[in-house]
């Protein structure tokens, strides 16, 4: 049966694999929103791109992609002292208190 494109049929490009994609694309975004809560208030977005090109005089062909746009997945920032060994820099930190890098763990404290 012939089909009218129409953003009714779109998702029946491709036998329904253009519906399954999208579908995926938009189940992924919300399950980003659910994993990081409502602490990041910040938008997903489901792109949807149709693309056509010119085959001949009369035919068409039809591509659909769709993809996602993300906030980056970001850590809290961790404090580091500046130090210098054999005059080079580097940067030293505690793995266990990100916050405070002169932090000490109990097996360092026996070790005093």
């Amino acid at each position: 049966m012939n089909v009218q494109l129409a953003l009714d049929t779109i998702g029946d490009l491709d036998g329904g694999m253009a519906r399954a994609v999208i579908d995926r694309n938009l189940e992924l975004a919300l399950r980003d929103c659910e994993d990081r809560g409502q602490d990041d208030g910040k938008p997903r977005k489901v792109l949807i791109e149709v693309e056509f090109v010119k085959l001949n005089d009369n035919q068409v062909s039809i591509d659909v992609s769709c993809g996602m746009k993300l906030p980056a997945m970001r850590p809290k920032a961790t404090i580091a002292n500046l130090e210098f060994s054999a005059g080079q820099p580097r940067l030293m930190f505690q793995a266990l208190a990100p916050e405070d890098p002169s932090q000490r763990t109990i097996d360092e404290r026996i070790k005093e």
